[in-house]
């Protein structure tokens, strides 16, 4: 692209952020999908008595809602590096570790 016209290197770009905007959103919408999974398998841990103690169905809605709240954050601001979304998905992978010993 080094020769090309200036129009086409606008044309490129242009296409190039669009590629980008899909990205995100559709990494956003991953996020909340996989916060509400979470939530949902949260709160039927927590209601079902069974191999799973409650607490395990607390972190998982607590770590569904730190996932979805990442996914919107997503959706606003792009992929911005903080440590807040580190720590959503270490809570939401600890969560996973922990159900699948008990499994």
């Amino acid at each position: 692209m080094g020769h090309c016209p200036r129009t086409e290197k606008i044309a490129a770009f242009h296409v190039a952020e669009g590629i980008w905007w899909i990205e995100i959103g559709a990494a956003s919408m991953f996020r909340v999908l996989q916060g509400t999974t979470g939530i949902i398998f949260g709160v039927a841990i927590a209601i079902k008595r069974g191999a799973f103690p409650r607490w395990v169905g607390g972190i998982g809605i607590f770590a569904g809602i730190l996932t979805m709240n990442d996914g919107i954050s997503v959706a606003f601001t792009g992929f911005v590096d903080s440590h807040l979304a580190s720590a959503y998905d270490l809570t939401y992978a600890v969560w996973t570790v922990i159900v699948g010993t008990y499994m």
